[in-house]
């Protein structure tokens, strides 16, 4: 018992200690890190004073924010937590995500108008009538997709919701048919509201797991049928909705660089030839690869490599073009900083996990590019999470004025933006994860 005693008093007493180095190193200021490799973003800022900030409360609600948010080695105790959660066991229904019940993905079919899926948050329709709805010609001019060669990748393990395959992770994709039809319903109410006054197109990007993955391995997954989920949801869209589907498109480039390895976004390549589709909708002239800028950032390790650190060892580089064109963009952030500057962010010397924050500056509630050569031009309003990034610089080759919201910080209404703008066109650009997930589709929902 004595001997018992002693070991918890140790411990007791050791506890103590770390509580205590810890506060004290909080409290310097130069250890306090500015971004978060493992989460991807940068961190809270030390708030700017001003008299009305201290007399609304929120300027020590800002100061709280930023102390919890720049933990000195945050980090290094977020791989501890995740260490500890793995041996405790608390991960494991993430390591069966593949196994995860999904709906049964039904078939595509022409609904009757009075049975498309409409969001009932949204605001009514306007009694204007529709502006006609003529399809443009697709560019059918693709390379057909070129057979599977080689070994088949023998190193293929799963690793909580994602697919490890040779030297890159793929995610997992279930389908929900309740979100799905939420998400259409968010885009129909948009376009009702819209109608007479804007065209809305919607794009939804599948992602690299059903595009470039070995198809002898993809097989083997169970992992729902992207292609036909997409082709699910493209039919209970309105007919005013202009389909822009990029699925055959970027199964024809699947061989060349299109996704990254290391992450689950698309890179510029790819969200150029969805750019491509997207004027074959419109009746658009696109810009020409080969006549845009190009920055290179090396050295870019995503989300993947941190959960499986063999995929480190081969970073991505995250290639940003500018189309021919004099632009600027001003940003807007959560917060209502403001900022400008030129399209592309210089990301040389950031952190290995944030260079896909080049595009248009990351994720930013508000932000506007100008195209200053144009003296006029139409406008139109993107409408993203983080996938529609890298098409942005594109889409502002067509465009003066080019808006983009992020539906996950913006916190007005996007319709009321478009009407009060003059926008002609509304593009949402989502990918196709997005669409299963609730919590999203209602937070677009509730800005419209």
């Amino acid at each position: 018992m004595k001997t018992r005693r002693i070991v918890k008093l140790i411990t007791i007493g050791a506890i103590i200690d770390l509580i205590a180095v810890m506060s004290v190193l909080s409290m310097l200021f130069f250890l306090r890190p500015d971004e978060s490799e493992t989460e991807k973003r940068k961190l809270a800022q030390f708030p700017a004073f001003s008299v009305s900030a201290l007399f609304s409360g929120d300027y020590f609600s800002d100061i709280s924010i930023w102390f919890s948010d720049t933990m000195p080695f945050r980090d290094g105790l977020i791989g501890v937590n995740n260490v500890i959660q793995m041996l405790l066991g608390t991960d494991a229904p993430q390591r069966g995500f593949q196994e995860q019940s999904a709906d049964e993905i039904p078939d595509a079919a022409a609904l009757p108008p009075e049975t498309l899926p409409i969001a009932t948050t949204a605001p009514p329709a306007t009694t204007a009538e529709p502006p006609a709805v003529t399809e443009a010609p697709i560019d059918t001019a693709v390379p057909s997709s070129p057979a599977d060669e080689g070994p088949v990748p023998s190193n293929v393990e799963t690793i909580g919701s994602i697919l490890v395959a040779g030297n890159a992770g793929y995610e997992y994709y279930n389908f929900s048919q309740s979100a799905a039809n939420n998400y259409v319903g968010a885009v129909n109410a948009a376009a009702a509201r819209l109608a007479g006054r804007a065209t809305v197109y919607d794009m939804i990007v599948p992602t690299s797991m059903d595009v470039v993955l070995d198809t002898r391995v993809r097989e083997k997954v169970s992992s729902d049928n992207q292609q036909k989920a997409i082709g699910y949801m493209e039919s209970l869209l309105l007919p005013e909705v202009r389909r822009v589907s990029i699925f055959d498109i970027l199964t024809a480039h699947r061989k060349e660089y299109i996704y990254y390895r290391t992450d689950h976004h698309w890179s510029s390549l790819g969200a150029y030839y969805a750019y491509l589709r997207f004027c074959a909708v419109k009746g658009a002239v696109p810009c020409q690869l080969n006549e845009c800028g190009l920055q290179r950032f090396d050295g870019f390790l995503g989300t993947f490599a941190n959960k499986d650190k063999a995929l480190a060892s081969e970073p991505d580089c995250v290639d940003a073009y500018t189309p021919p064109g004099d632009y600027k963009i001003t940003i807007r952030d959560k917060k209502l900083n403001v900022d400008e500057g030129s399209m592309i962010y210089d990301e040389s010397n950031a952190g290995a996990s944030l260079k896909y924050g080049a595009f248009i500056w990351g994720d930013n509630a508000y932000s506007l590019i100008e195209d200053k050569a144009k003296p006029t031009g139409e406008s139109c309003l993107l409408v993203k999470e983080s996938f529609g990034n890298a098409l942005a610089p594109f889409l502002a080759y067509n465009y003066k004025y080019l808006y983009v919201i992020d539906y996950r910080h913006y916190t007005g209404s996007i319709c009321t933006l478009v009407e009060e703008k003059g926008i002609t066109d509304v593009v949402f650009c989502n990918n196709v994860s997005m669409t299963r997930s609730q919590s999203l589709i209602d937070q677009l929902t509730a800005r419209l």
